[in-house]
């Protein structure tokens, strides 16, 4: 792709803020929690409890590599939650392992099993090739300050998390991914009342590939009754995903199973490895067998075809949702591994107007016009459909777009309405953060003090623009996001 494993590394972790939980503050009386899960001990620094590195799944590792994950045992020892735990295999980051499958609770200082607070669930970005759940000190005091519990969780990542080889037997498919974010909503519902959040109230939000995980949950049947309200920054349910042989095939999808099978190839050096040799191969081999991001499967079970299709179906799960793109979503482009002929030809029926609204020339990775047209096509689109489509359903889709930007930039960077989100003071910012809150806590997003949001509607294009300050806007890149639209239905239909 022309560009190291290092800077990608180092653009996913601004997708993902997925640092060390560190701070200089003495931690205080351990608080302890009664749970289903068993009696779980956490710390507390800086009116925060913090119970991190809880397990949710056995670890999936030997023969529960490529499973389902399964049900942990619940022991009579307290678990000493206090550190995170290791993160899923992935390049350039030290201290993984495939045994990953942590979850991890941050509740206010003097909360209690009876204070029944909402709890917002975040679901962390990386292509499905990088990324954790160990949150920034900031992102977690900020929002469990507001009066809510927050969580976050690992899922198994690359081709230890998304593999459909011949070899496997994928009972319940390819999506081991999907499975494991299923389980660990799961393990939200189960326990969550005992650190005082409430199991009725859970709202659950990703960006970029956290994003498109959230589009998933949406339309996963394992996802229905998991959760009360969505948001999907910079998801993108629209793009074409692998299938595997067990679906229908449709115009520009992949082969998941060819991909798969590339895949393995490259990291054991076999054509055609034996399922013993898949399961010896080190999960390092695994990690550097794919070049740029990972995709989702559709496999007929977990995932039963590209979420946008299903939203525009009406299979989407009735909760209220938020999802919307940024301005420059393309500035993730060099790092995606996706070529401009694949861009080319995905805007074929419309290709002379694309190019001529995108002002197209020589197809490069580095070339604003290419990335421009990735972001739109992949991200804001995306979103725009499935807030739309929420209609079908009878619930609100609030649809946003982010152009918070330096003057230097050629607009807000993928990843940049997350960090904001967390961490920002401008105007516009300080609006959105007083969104995604009432969200959380009410299940809508208006409130005192901010302009009405209004949710899509077909006499009603509504956008909540976010730049120099909130404002809703009829439309969005009106011209370039219809000419996407017609692309997309044709190599959809």
């Amino acid at each position: 792709m022309g560009v190291s494993s290092r800077k990608f590394l180092s653009a996913a972790a601004l997708l993902v803020a997925s640092v060390a939980f560190t701070s200089q503050s003495a931690a205080q009386e351990q608080p302890l929690r009664h749970t289903p899960a068993g009696d779980i001990v956490g710390t507390n620094v800086n009116g925060v409890n913090a119970f991190k590195g809880i397990p949710y799944a056995k670890a999936p590792v030997g023969k529960l590599r490529w499973q389902p994950p399964q049900a942990k045992e619940v022991t009579s020892t307290p678990l000493k939650a206090t550190e995170y735990g290791s993160s899923c295999p992935q390049r350039n980051k030290a201290d993984t392992s495939e045994d990953c499958l942590f979850i991890n609770v941050f509740t206010p200082q003097d909360v209690s099993a009876d204070s029944k607070l909402p709890v917002f669930v975040w679901i962390h970005g990386g292509g499905y090739v990088g990324g954790a759940g160990d949150l920034p000190e900031e992102v977690v005091a900020r929002w469990v300050k507001e009066g809510m519990v927050v969580v976050s969780f690992n899922y198994r990542l690359g081709a230890l998390g998304i593999f459909s080889h011949g070899q496997l037997a994928q009972s319940e498919g390819a999506n081991f991914s999907i499975m494991d974010m299923t389980a660990a909503l799961a393990w939200v519902q189960t326990n969550i009342d005992s650190f005082g959040g409430d199991a009725d109230k859970v709202t659950i939000a990703g960006n970029s590939a956290g994003g498109m995980a959230i589009q998933m949950m949406m339309v996963t049947a394992k996802g229905a009754g998991q959760f009360r309200g969505a948001i999907s920054q910079s998801g993108y349910g629209s793009w074409p995903l692998p299938r595997t042989a067990d679906v229908a095939t449709v115009k520009g999808s992949a082969s998941a199973e060819a991909i798969s099978r590339a895949i393995a190839t490259k990291a054991t050096g076999s054509l055609q490895p034996s399922l013993e040799t898949l399961y010896a191969t080190p999960a390092n081999a695994f990690v550097h067998a794919i070049d740029g991001f990972h995709l989702p499967v559709v496999d007929g079970m977990t995932l039963t075809d590209e979420p946008a299709r299903l939203f525009e179906q009406g299979k989407q799960h009735a909760v209220p949702y938020i999802s919307g793109g940024n301005s420059y979503d393309g500035s993730v482009y060099p790092y995606a591994g996706v070529a401009p002929s694949r861009l080319l030809t995905m805007i074929t029926p419309v290709k002379d107007k694309v190019t001529a609204a995108y002002g197209l020339a020589e197809p490069a990775l580095t070339a604003l016009p290419f990335q421009h047209l990735f972001g739109d096509m992949r991200y804001v689109m995306a979103g725009s459909i499935t807030t739309r489509a929420m209609a079908n359903v009878g619930q609100p889709g609030y649809r946003y777009f982010f152009d918070v930007a330096p003057s230097d930039k050629p607009g807000a960077g993928h990843g940049s309405e997350t960090g904001a989100l967390f961490a920002g003071n401008e105007p516009a910012v300080k609006a959105m953060q007083a969104y995604w809150r009432n969200f959380i806590l009410n299940g809508n997003p208006n409130g005192k003090g901010l302009p009405l949001w209004q949710a899509v509607s077909d006499n009603n294009q509504n956008w909540m623009v976010f730049d120099d300050k909130a404002h809703l806007e009829k439309q969005v890149r009106e011209n370039k996001l219809n000419l996407l639209e017609q692309a997309y239905q044709q190599w959809r239909d």
